[in-house]
């Protein structure tokens, strides 16, 4: 259980199923925000923004918040029943049974944590710790959400240390990968705004290339980033469950 096992596990995880996430990126991910960058576009083109565009644009912007939740979703799904002839189509279709639980367990952790930080801090960090394996105990023992916060607290008691050094860990392994793909990007955008700018505004072409590099990157890092999490704390939650027996 230490780990450098279980980062490992996970990787060789990650690599495993890397196509099947990256088609949920891109299918969840990078169609809706280019959907909702190019209507923000035709959006900022019009002198006189109506309210049928307004609404619109807000419709827009729920589907794409949508798709997020229903990617998330999806990876925990993939994570936790990883079969050896798991597909998209599969995968996708399959989440969708722990649509309601999933979205009622995080407007339910949400509130809870949320009332425990707004009186103390400490608090709402020692109640994330000991529900951090909530959504794993809801899908894979299909447990109701109340049941699931108990589950996970009681995996978690007496290894509260271990699992709060364990997550910080990961928080800076997370942190350092998006930092590799951050600094790049500014990096670039920078050369390209120093060398492309005749004036003391940029052109048009410039803000689109910029915002385009910096997407790219933003993608590659959470592509990378947010799977690899999903695995780590479901293989950390197994571990930890399998200690308890």
């Amino acid at each position: 259980m230490r780990f450098n096992d279980i980062f490992s596990r996970s990787w060789q995880e990650y690599k495993k199923n890397f196509k099947l996430f990256l088609k949920i990126y891109s299918v969840f991910y990078l169609i809706p925000l280019l959907v909702l960058s190019l209507f923000a576009v035709l959006i900022s083109l019009q002198e006189n923004l109506s309210a049928g565009l307004s609404v619109l644009y807000i419709i827009i912007l729920i589907g794409v918040l949508f798709f997020s939740y229903w990617l998330h979703l999806t990876i925990y799904y993939i994570s936790i029943y990883n079969e050896k002839n798991l597909n998209f189509k599969k995968a996708v279709k399959n989440s969708l049974k722990y649509f309601w639980k999933f979205l009622g367990l995080g407007i339910v952790l949400s509130l809870a944590l949320l009332g425990l930080s707004i009186l103390l801090i400490i608090p709402g960090i020692i109640f994330m710790i000991f529900w951090m394996f909530s959504p794993y105990v809801l899908m894979k023992e299909n447990k109701k959400i109340i049941e699931s916060m108990k589950t996970s607290k009681k995996i978690v008691k007496g290894k509260w240390w271990s699992v709060f050094g364990y997550f910080i860990l990961l928080i800076l392994i997370i942190i350092s990968i998006s930092l590799a793909f951050f600094i790049p990007a500014v990096i670039i955008n920078f050369l390209i705004i120093l060398l492309t700018s005749t004036s003391e505004t940029p052109g048009l072409s410039v803000v689109i290339s910029t915002e385009i590099i910096s997407f790219i990157f933003r993608l590659a890092a959470t592509l990378i980033t947010t799977p690899l999490m999903i695995l780590f704390f479901k293989n950390f939650y197994l571990d930890l469950k399998a200690s308890k027996k």
